[in-house]
C-alpha cells in the first residue's frame, strides 16, 4: 500500500509539467514561427516587465490573445471532462461506464438536431428567422 502510494505522489508532478510543457509548446505551432524561449518571455513580461523587449508586438499580440486563450480553454474543457468522468465512474462504480447509461448522450443528440435548420447567419438563434431573413 505504502508503495502504491508513493508512485501516485510521484506521478502527478510529472504529469503537470508534462501538461505545462505541452501548452508552452502548443503555443509555439501556429503560422508566425515562435520559440519557446520568445513565449516564455512573453508571458514573464506580463508578471515582471523587461526593460526592453526583443519581440515583435504581433507575436505578443498572438501569444496572449489568439493561441493561449484557446489552450486554456481546451484544457479547461478537458479537465470537466475528466471530472464528470471520474464522477460517473465513481457514482456507479463502474470503470467502464458511458455518459448514455443517465441520458446525457441522448439529451446532446436531441439539442443538436434543430441546430442545422436554424438560420445561417452569424448571431442569429437556433431555429429562429430574424426579420429580414429569407
Amino acid at each position: 500500500m505504502a508503495g502504491r502510494k508513493l508512485a501516485s505522489v510521484s506521478v502527478l508532478p510529472a504529469l503537470i509539467g508534462l501538461l505545462v510543457a505541452a501548452i508552452l509548446y502548443s503555443v509555439t505551432i501556429g503560422r508566425y514561427d515562435l520559440s519557446m524561449r520568445d513565449v516564455a518571455y512573453i508571458l514573464i513580461d506580463n508578471v515582471h516587465p523587461l526593460v526592453t523587449p526583443y519581440w515583435d508586438p504581433v507575436q505578443e499580440v498572438v501569444v496572449e490573445q489568439v493561441r493561449l486563450p484557446r489552450i486554456m480553454a481546451a484544457v479547461i474543457v478537458g479537465f470537466g471532462l475528466a471530472i464528470s468522468g471520474a464522477a460517473l465512474q465513481g457514482l456507479f462504480r463502474n470503470p467502464l461506464v458511458d455518459p448514455g447509461i443517465i441520458g446525457v448522450t441522448s439529451g446532446a443528440g436531441f439539442g443538436g438536431t434543430p441546430a442545422p435548420a436554424g438560420d445561417d447567419r452569424p448571431g442569429a438563434g437556433i431555429g429562429m428567422r430574424t426579420p429580414g431573413s429569407r
